[in-house]
């Protein structure tokens, strides 16, 4: 017979582990923060008027993509560590079982609970963001497509 344990109880290494590397990320998410501002003029300045030429289209998409990307790392990177902070690291391990996106909702329910209502906004709002390029991405490939768009009085009921 095997028998398994498991110690969830972290030492004093394993906690100033984890305190070393949440702190090196947020030093780190001021530098991130501060590049989203770009993305989103780099869409109305570039994307946007690059819309007009058909052969742009796989560029656009591209790159809608990869600020969704991107927009997505930062959303969990400051998740991550609104989750650390004010749920602990028992929260974190369970937010990041659940395919490593577990952390944003419980970063949400933190902030909201916690009464940080700024930082609650900025995760909604990076997170917005992000499904905001991916739409705008499907959008774009679907009128690349060269497809009718769908009506709703095209449907018979």
């Amino acid at each position: 017979m095997i028998a398994a344990s498991f110690d969830f109880t972290m030492d004093a290494q394993g906690v100033a582990g984890s305190e070393t590397l949440v702190r090196s990320m947020e030093s780190a998410l001021p530098l991130l923060q501060n590049c989203l501002p770009f993305i989103v003029y780099y869409w109305i300045t570039v994307l946007l008027p690059m819309c007009i030429f058909p052969r742009m289209r796989r560029l656009i998409v591209s790159s809608l993509r990869v600020s969704a990307i991107l927009f997505g790392i930062v959303c969990w990177w400051q998740s991550f560590i609104v989750t650390y902070r004010m749920l602990g690291g028992l929260a974190l391990i369970a937010g990041t079982l659940f395919a490593g996106v577990g952390v944003v909702p419980l970063a949400l329910f933190a902030a909201a609970t916690g009464g940080q209502g700024g930082t609650l906004g900025e995760i909604v709002a990076v997170l917005v963001l992000m499904l905001i390029a991916r739409l705008l991405a499907k959008a774009v490939e679907h009128r690349l497509s060269g497809a009718k768009p769908v009506r709703v009085r095209d449907y018979e009921v």
